[in-house]
């Protein structure tokens, strides 16, 4: 009888290890501007769920490359780029987002119906930036 009673612990133990899940992140831990690193690209989140991305500081506020609205779930990041955008226009990722130990963002590609931007924003961490 012991035998069993340890046994279903162990499995019940083993079971709710499995079942952690990644932490949530907030919005206002990933507004700001952020740099991907080893490169000159910048992406803006802004607390009021609206973002920016650009392929130089120098063209954020007058030549975004994108714009549009993202909401945030846990650590599942959606985004959707304006209609009126240059790049992407109404297409829609998601991600999973994460900030490491180092304060990096971190994006983890789920779905993208823009391929570009997939790589883009999940091929290296981003960095805030500070000009």
């Amino acid at each position: 009888m012991i035998r069993i009673l340890r046994f279903s612990l162990i499995v019940t133990l083993v079971v709710l290890a499995s079942c952690q899940t990644a932490p949530s992140v907030a919005v206002e831990d990933l507004s700001g501007t952020w740099q991907r690193d080893g490169s000159a690209r910048i992406l803006q989140l802004n607390e009021n769920g609206t973002y920016k991305r650009a392929n130089s500081k120098y063209l954020l506020e007058d030549s975004p490359a994108e714009v549009g609205q993202f909401q945030l779930e846990g650590t599942l990041f959606t985004l959707t780029a304006s209609e009126e955008g240059n790049f992407c226009p109404g297409k829609t990722g998601t991600y999973e987002v994460e900030l490491t130990e180092e304060g990096k963002l971190q994006f983890t590609l789920n779905e993208d119906e823009c391929v570009d931007r997939g790589l883009n924003l999940s091929e290296a961490p981003w960095s805030r930036f500070s000009p």
